[in-house]
């Protein structure tokens, strides 16, 4: 699959038009084939990599620890990072129906914010 096939022209009026990311969930399987992918820790060390030029000794300095990223940027899990996040963090929740809520996209909430910013309906 081209990086053109994962774009389209914005639904969206405020857009004007731009290109934007299709959505993932409405492409076809047989389209991801040729589409090289990595999960979980892999994604996570490659996404610090690109966002610090390639360079790992520049994601082992990186401050920006506001980054949902930062504590994986290793590419390991921290010790203790799983067991002291499930005791102090408010907002862990295990289940997959509550990631997504938290998301926005059982309640359509990511669509809506997007129509609302446009000052209007797409229609």
């Amino acid at each position: 699959m081209s990086e053109s096939s994962l774009l389209q022209s914005s639904p969206y009026e405020v857009d004007e038009g731009q290109l934007i990311g299709r959505d993932p969930r409405e492409i076809s399987s047989d389209a991801w084939e040729s589409t090289p992918y990595l999960v979980g820790m892999k994604a996570i060390r490659a996404k610090c990599l690109e966002c610090c030029n390639e360079s790992a000794a520049e994601v082992r300095k990186c401050v920006c620890t506001t980054c949902p990223l930062w504590p994986l940027r290793m590419g390991a899990v921290p010790k203790g990072f799983r067991i002291h996040g499930e005791q102090q963090n408010p907002h862990h929740e295990t289940s997959t129906a509550a990631t997504r809520s938290y998301m926005g996209e059982t309640t359509g909430d990511v669509e809506e914010g997007l129509k609302s910013s446009s000052g209007g309906s797409d229609e």
